[in-house]
């Protein structure tokens, strides 16, 4: 019984750590200028407004805040410029941003 114990604590414990690593990384990533516009390497979803670009990822959120106009013929957004962004931990705790 406690080799059962020990192995799955283990398990537990290099999942956490890994997961720690991976949104460590890539909230450093994300989180500076040079990378603007850039997607998370997992990306569960991605919604686009006239204002913001936003991707969720796993566990975290990335939102980028965009000039853009909108093409009256085909509704296409055409964004311009990427002045801000921000990336959050299950969309609550603010881990890292940067504004222009």
């Amino acid at each position: 019984m406690k080799k059962i114990f020990k192995k799955v604590s283990l398990v537990i414990a290099v999942i956490l750590i890994l997961s720690v690593a991976f949104l460590g990384v890539e909230s450093y990533r994300l989180s500076k200028p040079e990378n603007k516009g850039e997607r998370p390497v997992i990306t569960l979803d991605e919604s686009y407004n006239k204002t913001s670009i936003k991707y969720k990822g796993l566990g975290y959120t990335v939102t980028y805040l965009v000039d853009s106009k909108i093409d009256p013929e085909n509704s296409t957004i055409t964004t311009h410029y990427i002045y801000s962004a921000e990336v959050r931990l299950f969309d609550k705790v603010l881990v890292g941003a940067w504004i222009e």
